[in-house]
């Protein structure tokens, strides 16, 4: 390793002579699962996405007897089956933020190696984006961060808690509870985004 390397990688050892096919081994590994792991989350919100219309769906088919079942209030009922709702896509929403942390995790491994490797694209933002797996030359670069992909989650928690208010004739409440609602998803991303970006 050079010595600016040596600076950002100072716990990790590595003889070029010596381990320099093992690394390349590492690297093709690591960006082998990088490419799986972006196929999987790629896919999941594909899935997310004919699941929230598939369960909307049948949601509007079955909230007469779903209320039935229920021997509560309408309102309770209808903040009951809320509470459900926003619980299930609060898994989602945690199975979505591991993905995105393993997939991130994968991009730092590759440019980890990169740099024990001696590799360095320069400071040219023009030629490779600095905080892309393609131009970074620090692991940390590249950040934990909110993606559009991941607006399916709280759009169809938004729109599923709509649904069920407004078919019991609260549309005004079902607004402010899906609104709540979506912030709180929202939040919870970058919760679990930052809780994993500490050093």
């Amino acid at each position: 390793m050079d010595t600016n390397s040596q600076q950002l990688f100072s716990t990790c050892h590595f003889d070029k002579d010596k381990n320099r096919d093992i690394a390349l081994e590492e690297y093709k590994f690591a960006c082998k699962i990088l490419e799986q792991e972006q196929k999987i989350f790629d896919n999941m919100v594909k899935y997310i996405i004919i699941f929230g219309t598939l369960f909307n769906s049948i949601l509007m088919g079955f909230l007469d007897k779903i209320f039935d079942f229920f021997t509560f209030e309408r309102e309770v009922t209808s903040l009951v089956i809320s509470f459900l709702i926003f619980i299930l896509f609060l898994f989602i929403t945690k199975d979505f933020a591991h993905k995105q942390k393993e997939i991130v995790f994968a991009k730092r491994k590759i440019v980890t190696l990169r740099g024990m490797l001696g590799i360095n694209y320069g400071n040219q933002q023009l030629l490779f984006r600095r905080n892309e797996v393609d131009g970074a030359y620090r692991p940390f670069d590249i950040k934990l961060s909110f993606s559009y992909l991941f607006l399916p989650i709280p759009v169809l928690c938004f729109i599923s808690i709509f649904l069920v208010n407004a078919h019991n004739g609260e549309t005004t409440e079902s607004s402010l509870i899906a609104i709540v609602c979506l912030v709180i998803l929202l939040s919870l991303f970058k919760g679990f985004y930052n809780h994993s970006t500490i050093i």
